[in-house]
């Protein structure tokens, strides 16, 4: 998958369920262990109860501070549609970001400096070009569809103007610009 080394859990986690938080904590563990000094990591799970998600990102921001940039949680749920999502918020320093698709994600992950915005550009051109491949589980005018169509609106709206803390980064463009123009005679 281009990530690395990918370290699973066994079959006992099938049976015994509360241990998959665990097990996901000491996976990471052993990852950080062989990872370069100072490398920083992003968690990526799920809201589902089964596979202990927050509980692992939860243990690891409190054994290994500063180690994690942040958490993103795929919001889901086998009985509501959508499935509610919680709102963002920051433990032990660290984001916990939730979303229902990746446009979302990728919103707020250039959001938060995670992503560039010709990156973000190109997930939203895919979570759009597979959306419309997709006619099985995105059927035109669906729910799915438009909470798609929506998501990557807001995703596209939220970055299409430049924030304050760009301010700073125009102005020395439009300085430095002013500064190679010719003079006036």
């Amino acid at each position: 998958w281009g990530v690395g080394r990918v370290l699973y859990g066994s079959v006992a986690e099938w049976i015994c369920q509360d241990r998959k938080g665990w097990r996901k904590f000491d996976n990471f563990r052993k990852l950080l262990a062989e990872s370069p000094p100072n490398r920083r990591f992003i968690f990526i799970g799920d809201t589902g109860s089964s596979e202990r998600d927050l509980e692992a990102a939860e243990r690891i921001v409190e054994a290994f501070p500063g180690v994690l940039r942040a958490v993103f949680l795929h919001v889901v749920s086998a009985t509501e549609r959508p499935a509610p999502q919680p709102a963002d918020e920051v433990r032990g320093g660290v984001p916990f970001l939730y979303f229902r698709t990746y446009a979302t994600a990728a919103s707020k992950a250039a959001h938060h400096g995670l992503l560039g915005k010709r990156a973000l550009s190109r997930v939203l051109a895919a979570v759009e070009s597979d959306m419309d491949a997709d006619t099985l589980n995105v059927r035109a005018h669906s729910h799915n569809e438009r909470l798609l169509r929506a998501e990557i609106a807001a995703a596209r709206s939220a970055h299409a103007r430049p924030a304050w803390r760009d301010v700073p980064d125009l102005v020395s463009d439009l300085l430095m610009r002013s500064q190679t123009l010719p003079q006036p005679p």
